[in-house]
């Protein structure tokens, strides 16, 4: 059943538009979440304002719910190339190197062509990163590419779970206007 009771005092015009804004707003937050932006971040942000100018159209639960799923989104993909590195038999310096690789190399990435650029080159730093760890903890550098594919590998899973806990957060909001 759809709850119509909420939106009986907007004007119809105001109220299409707002679901319209908010759409539109999701999907882009969900796209600069993919791009290793904040974006997750931003549409909570988002929901917390609809939820002051509006406090009847969503719940203080739904948000609690919604921050607790980014502070999940976020360790994955922080903890994701680390986890990579380490499944290959990596050190603890090259997982530490694939965090920071990661991070580095989203963040040099996003100047270039979205999508390609955060994404392809947070994968990128991670592996190079992990690589350096193992370098530095005195392993030999042919030994080290596995270590530094498998971070590679890990940082691009858990940049795309990131992205995938945007749309349930998203969806999570969506059904919170819909069904009271």
């Amino acid at each position: 059943m759809v709850y119509i009771a909420m939106f009986q005092h907007l004007q119809p015009w105001i109220l299409i538009s707002t679901i319209c804004g908010f759409f539109i707003f999701g999907l882009i937050s969900i796209f600069l979440t993919l791009i290793g932006l904040p974006g997750l971040w931003l549409m909570i942000l988002t929901f917390i304002a609809l939820k002051w100018w509006q406090p009847d159209w969503i719940s203080w639960w739904i948000i609690i719910i919604a921050v607790v799923i980014a502070l999940i989104a976020e360790w994955l993909e922080f903890i994701a190339g680390a986890a990579g590195s380490s499944k290959a038999g990596g050190s603890k310096r090259a997982s530490v190197g694939a965090i920071v690789g990661g991070i580095v190399g989203a963040i040099a990435g996003a100047a270039f062509p979205p999508i390609i650029g955060a994404l392809l080159w947070g994968a990128v730093g991670a592996g190079l990163g992990a690589i350096l760890g193992e370098i530095t903890a005195g392993r030999d550098w042919k030994k080290t590419l596995p270590v530094g594919t498998a971070a590679a590998k890990g940082k691009m899973l858990g940049t795309l779970w990131k992205t995938a806990l945007a749309v349930v957060v998203y969806l999570l909001f969506l059904g919170s206007l819909i069904v009271p």
